[in-house]
């Protein structure tokens, strides 16, 4: 196995793991400083709020807020992940919304193996609803063609 091979499958791996849903609720609890507002925002039970929290405590291995009767507050440890959860949270939102808006404007990219004929353009590719239509070739074409 190349060294590229392991690096990539080691990634795979420490992303299976990272709790994304967890880091999503902790960013909405530590804007508002209420679980029960995270809640609402969130579309889901205080009570799940709480567990995904519990849960990202435990895998960082460090307490992330301070809970003292209703009142929460961010602990040093979670004032530091904070501005990373945000950049990464907000490099995520910005990686699908541009996913869509590629998928929207025509141009298929999901298959650039695929030959093009002369004027650029070949039938057969699938839009998000499934029907086929001719698309624009996003595919790169080589000089030797």
């Amino acid at each position: 196995m190349a060294d590229s091979d392991i690096s990539k499958s080691e990634h795979s791996l420490a992303f299976d793991r990272l709790p994304l849903n967890a880091l999503r609720v902790f960013e909405a609890v530590a804007t508002r400083l209420s679980f029960a507002a995270a809640a609402d925002a969130l579309h889901v039970t205080p009570a799940a709020v709480s567990m995904q929290i519990r849960s990202l405590e435990e895998y960082v291995q460090v307490p992330l807020f301070r809970r003292t009767g209703r009142r929460v507050e961010l602990t040093a440890d979670g004032a530091q992940l904070l501005p990373g959860v945000r950049r990464g949270l907000s490099d995520l939102q910005q990686a699908v919304q541009q996913l869509r808006r590629s998928r929207s404007s025509g141009l298929c990219r999901s298959a650039p193996s695929r030959p093009c004929c002369r004027n650029g353009f070949y039938r057969g590719c699938r839009s998000s609803t499934n029907s086929i239509r001719t698309s624009i070739c996003a595919c790169t074409r080589r000089a030797d063609r």
